[in-house]
């Protein structure tokens, strides 16, 4: 076994990062959904605006990159779009529309996204 250096910088896609850190296939499978779900939600102007740029399509790799590059840079913005997503989630099991019991199934892909590429945010209200 060879570390190479060319192995090393290959390590710098944050979806793939996400997808590694996740065993099951079944797991992988739902959290993928999930997590498209999140990033499909941020507007594009968010990034413009922090960024400089915004995503040139709605891939999941191209939105889970620009998620974390968001992320690295601005960690109180990344917390305020998650807190909002969360509010969101909530409010529709507060409406009836949710169970209660589903309302994690919406956030650990969004953590593990960020576990996954040592973003750190840190949340009182995960869950």
């Amino acid at each position: 076994m060879e570390l190479t250096l060319e192995s090393i910088q290959t390590v710098d896609d944050p979806y793939q990062a996400f997808v590694d850190s996740i065993k099951n296939s079944e797991t992988l499978r739902k959290y993928d959904h999930r997590l498209c779900e999140f990033l499909n939600l941020v507007p594009t102007s968010v990034y413009l605006e922090h960024l400089g740029e915004s995503p040139n399509n709605d891939s999941k790799v191209t939105l889970s990159k620009f998620f974390v590059r968001l992320s690295e840079k601005d960690p109180k913005l990344s917390q305020n779009i998650v807190a909002a997503f969360i509010k969101e989630i909530r409010k529709k099991v507060e409406d009836g529309e949710m169970s209660p019991n589903t309302f994690p199934n919406y956030i650990k892909p969004i953590r593990r996204l960020l576990n996954a590429n040592s973003i750190p945010v840190c949340l009182a209200n995960w869950t």
